[in-house]
């Protein structure tokens, strides 16, 4: 008998929180968890605080323990960006090529700050990039400084668009 596949892109606190939510409430298919991290799904806005602070672990910010995803019969899929979606066909392609079928599919991948373009950028007032990935942060080297301008633009996010990158 062939049990029921969903997969669910964007291996974030919404992806991650889904696929534990499936489980809880009684979801005995396959689940696959694709995330372009390689981090397993971790809290981003403590992230952006606590963390760059020195004053959490990054274990700490973990949606779920490592072990919970294995035993909970999640795959997890990091470091790995979704390239297509052919709905038709009901298949996730991968970098790489490796093709995904699924019976549902969850896209949970969030949004970026993207500039407007044209006279509209030109009234945009300048502000220090954002990052909100913990591979970001530690190649900057955080710091007090650099947590407090992320977290003020954290709060003046608005409504985004989802793209695949490509």
């Amino acid at each position: 008998m062939n049990r029921e596949r969903i997969v669910i892109i964007g291996a974030s606190l919404t992806g991650a929180t889904a696929a534990a939510t499936l489980r809880e409430e009684g979801f005995d298919g396959a689940i696959d968890l694709i995330g372009a991290e390689a981090q397993p799904p971790y809290n981003r806005p403590p992230l952006s605080k606590e963390y760059l602070r020195g004053q959490a672990r990054f274990e700490e910010q973990l949606v779920k323990p490592v072990d919970y995803y294995a035993e909970q019969r999640i795959t997890l899929r990091l470091g790995v960006r979704a390239s297509a979606v052919d709905s038709k066909r009901k298949l996730v392609e991968l970098e790489g090529g490796e093709q995904i079928a699924y019976d549902r599919l969850l896209v949970a991948t969030g949004g970026r700050n993207r500039p407007l373009g044209g006279p509209v950028q030109a009234r945009q007032p300048r502000r220090p990039p954002h990052r909100e990935r913990v591979d970001e942060a530690e190649d900057d080297g955080g710091g007090e400084q650099h947590a407090q301008r992320g977290a003020a633009l954290a709060e003046q996010k608005a409504d985004h668009f989802f793209r695949f990158p490509g």
